[in-house]
């Protein structure tokens, strides 16, 4: 179990939340700037531009049949002007026609810019609502991935503790029987229990050292990754000597079987994770055992490395073997005889 980096970096998504608002808020008013200062002005001065040129033109006619009315012609010049300046009511209606189409232009652009203002309204609540959900999103990332880090410790500190709490009075036991050299074997189990609860600590205390979400990454995932390597051995003989003193506190015998030829195999995995593996294994088996004796078997052929934990005790149904890897998942029928652990 590791800290990733952050998932999200809250000052680069905030200051890209901002720069997004400025934008928008900034083509909102040059929009509506250019609407009310350049669009509608050129609209009303084309109407009234028009108007001024019918009323004009009906001007220069009516005046003209006037004088040829008033000249003396005959009566059908006569009347051909006064038809003529009855015909001026048709400049009139034809002012009055572009006249209305120019305020249903002017109208249009209202509307336009009313409705690029409620785009704009809406493309901004969008994005609120966007930047809230992604910032809840985080937050519970942020929490799940914080329950599921402490919850996976505390799981793990159980082993060491109990350890370090059963070698203590192994300790005080062979101390007052002056059996100086069990002192000694179970300082050095204390030692190595020690080592790997300082380790755990160590991935709790990076906690604090980053204000970001947390992402836990599992063992299966790392060891894709190509990172660090251990020695199976070493670890196994690490794990033994401190999972040995639980054991025997039960009244269990712990054997162990391993292959000759792995000695040298390395696995993808942290000493740490690979340490975690052997002792929820070893552990569980001796926490369910209640006589008997628990066998720990590991050989390495065809470039696969094969660890094979077997006890005396309860054992696990057929029914529920495919839930063994669900996180803190215990069998129902343990639950009262075992009521101590999480899984």
């Amino acid at each position: 179990m590791r800290i990733n980096k952050p998932i999200v970096n809250y000052k680069d998504w905030k200051t890209k939340v901002i720069i997004g608002y400025v934008l928008i808020i900034a083509l909102f008013c040059v929009a509506t700037t250019w609407i009310l200062f350049v669009t509608v002005p050129q609209a009303m001065e084309e109407m009234n531009r028009s108007e001024s040129s019918v009323a004009s033109q009906v001007e220069k006619d009516a005046t003209a049949n006037a004088e040829s009315a008033l000249q003396g012609e005959d009566a059908e010049q006569l009347s051909a002007s006064a038809n003529s300046v009855v015909g001026g009511g048709t400049y009139t209606v034809q002012a009055e026609d572009m006249a209305r189409d120019q305020g249903n232009s002017l109208a249009s652009i209202q509307v336009f810019g009313f409705g690029l203002l409620l785009a704009v309204l809406l493309i901004a609540a969008l994005l609120s609502y966007w930047s809230y959900s992604a910032a809840l999103n985080s937050v519970e990332r942020t929490e799940r991935a914080l329950a599921s880090f402490m919850a996976n410790s505390s799981h793990e500190m159980k082993t060491p503790v109990a350890s370090i709490k059963l070698l203590s009075e192994s300790i005080v036991i062979a101390a007052n029987r002056g059996q100086v050299d069990y002192v000694k074997e179970f300082a050095h189990r204390i030692e190595q229990a020690s080592g790997h609860l300082e380790k755990l600590v160590h991935d709790m205390l990076s906690i604090t050292r980053t204000t970001a979400p947390l992402k836990v990454k599992t063992i299966e995932k790392e060891s894709l990754l190509g990172g660090a390597r251990c020695n199976v051995l070493s670890v196994l003989q690490e794990a033994l000597s401190v999972q040995e003193s639980i054991a025997e506190n039960k009244g269990l015998l712990l054997q162990t079987s391993f292959a000759k030829n792995i000695e040298n195999v390395t696995v993808g995995l942290s000493e740490l994770d690979f340490l975690t593996i052997v002792n929820n294994l070893v552990g569980n088996a001796i926490a369910y055992t209640d006589k008997g004796s628990v066998t720990v078997e590991a050989k390495y052929a065809k470039d696969s490395f094969t660890l094979r934990v077997s006890d005396t005790g309860c054992g696990i149904s057929r029914s529920e073997q495919d839930r063994v890897f669900e996180r803190f998942y215990r069998v129902e029928s343990t639950r009262a005889a075992y009521a101590q652990g999480t899984g």
